[in-house]
């Protein structure tokens, strides 16, 4: 190293003892040299200028990727706890955690009636009514926890008429306790959105409706099997007005329900269903016994003022319905039976006198057909095209006809325990009408229903029919 030094040395002494011109020959000039080194050093300086911007703006870059490092962290938390909200037109608007295992359900039924009476067999006048009015809320928690709450605002009142929890950790076996439909009449289960009439048939006044009680259900083999059994506080038939029991009794309730052919790729017979219901309770304590109703809200039968239930109770409804395409059947029998009497107080206390056991009968066939050529079926009809003033939609056309018919025992009047002249022992009905679908939320619905009654009014002393009804429904209908 000292060596080359030396001789760099040397070599620059030999070189300033050269006379000019050997100097030029040789290489060039101080000045030359100098201007080089000085743009040397500029370069210097501006490259050393350009590390250290090179360094700022790496510095920047790390801090702007930090910054969105930490928004896509706190994007991830935020998608791992912020609802999805989307809209279903069978269930509504849908708050749904990222995860699926809990979501909220929002929805509502409203159904505006009009009322025509054609005879003078009729409650009211001809009107028009909020028929029902129900905002929905239902939802899942933590997977398996299900809930429903729906109070009902129509016809001028105020109803809660489902409030229930449900526990499914598996299909086969689910428990549901609350407020909510027994599981006994095929048409009485149906939703009331999806009815093809704007009123249910004379076999729903025999059967219960709503009550507060817990059961058993589930689905097996595909679902192709259905089951539910289940106990409930004691109410009246068709009326979920009552949200404790009138007596200490319980009715016991249980359905089985078959769709044997479900899942087998459309057979004619794949939306076939077939089954039996009922229910079981002793009304020795009851207080409150039914009335029976017309399609047109006319009561056409009740018991005494003084008769009360003095004994078992047992209802038993085989059912069955088949939807093929464009085509619907729904057919169910019903028999109720139950042992009522008159009290009798006397000295020490107060017994029945001479209790019967009565059993009233009711049935009904109803067929519908869709026109526009949507599937048929129990739940419901989706519109191909909603309706479109504009455009070529024309929505979902479905006619219907029904039979059904009510028969009080005989022994009713003949034991006194009512009075022919005052209520009848029979209602025929036959019903036709016409629905329109705009789209799976709306319905517009118009039907013709005739009553006809077996006794049921006086004329001075001659008994008498009741005169027949006949009425003209019509609704329109909101459903999400």
């Amino acid at each position: 190293m000292r060596t080359s030094g030396w001789s760099a040395l040397a070599a620059v002494t030999a070189i300033g003892l050269l006379p000019p011109s050997a100097r030029a020959q040789s290489g060039p000039s101080n000045a030359e040299l100098q201007r080089e080194v000085i743009e040397l050093t500029q370069k210097v300086e501006q490259l050393e200028a350009a590390d250290r911007q090179h360094q700022e703006l790496d510095q920047r870059v790390r801090i702007i990727d930090r910054k969105l490092e930490v928004e896509q962290e706190t994007a991830v938390d935020k998608a791992k706890t912020t609802p999805t909200v989307t809209f279903s037109p069978a269930r509504g608007f849908h708050l749904t955690t990222p995860d699926g295992n809990n979501d909220l359900h929002i929805g509502g039924l409203m159904q505006i009636d009009q009322r025509y009476y054609l005879t003078q067999t009729k409650p009211t006048g001809s009107e028009f009514l909020i028929r029902r009015l129900r905002p929905i809320l239902e939802g899942t928690l933590a997977k398996y926890y299900d809930f429903r709450l729906m109070p009902d605002f129509g016809n001028g009142t105020t109803l809660l008429y489902d409030a229930y929890a449900d526990i499914h950790y598996w299909p086969e076996l689910r428990l549901r306790a609350g407020k909510f439909k027994e599981p006994v009449g095929l048409e009485e289960l149906q939703e009331d959105r999806n009815l093809k009439f704007v009123e249910r048939a004379l076999p729903s006044a025999l059967l219960p409706n709503r009550a507060t009680g817990a059961d058993l259900h589930g689905l097996f083999w595909d679902q192709r099997v259905e089951y539910e059994v289940g106990a409930f506080n004691q109410v009246p038939s068709n009326t979920a007005a009552v949200d404790t029991s009138v007596n200490d009794g319980k009715d016991f309730a249980a359905r089985l329900y078959f769709h044997p052919f479900a899942n087998s790729d459309r057979l004619p017979l794949e939306n076939i269903g077939l089954g039996v219901a009922g229910t079981y309770g002793d009304t020795r304590t009851a207080t409150t016994l039914d009335t029976y109703k017309s399609a047109g809200q006319f009561t056409f039968f009740k018991y005494g003022n003084t008769i009360v239930g003095s004994g078992p109770r047992y209802r038993i409804t085989p059912q069955a319905d088949w939807y093929w395409g464009p085509f619907g059947l729904l057919g169910e029998w019903v028999q109720n039976t139950q042992r009522v009497g008159k009290p009798v107080t006397f000295q020490g206390g107060t017994s029945i006198a001479h209790p019967r056991t009565i059993s009233d009968q009711a049935w009904q066939v109803q067929l519908s057909y869709v026109l526009t050529g949507e599937d048929n079926g129990y739940n419901g009809i989706k519109p191909h095209r909603d309706f479109d003033p504009f455009g070529s939609g024309l929505g979902a056309w479905e006619v219907a006809a029904r039979l059904d018919q009510l028969l009080i025992d005989r022994d009713t009047y003949n034991t006194g325990l009512a009075t022919k002249s005052a209520v009848a022992n029979e209602a025929f009905e036959y019903a036709v009408g016409l629905n329109w679908y705009l789209n799976e939320n709306v319905k517009l619905m118009l039907d013709y229903e005739h009553t006809g009654f077996h006794y049921g009014a006086s004329k001075g002393t001659t008994v008498r029919d009741l005169i027949d009804e006949s009425a003209v429904l019509s609704r329109l209908q909101i459903a999400f």
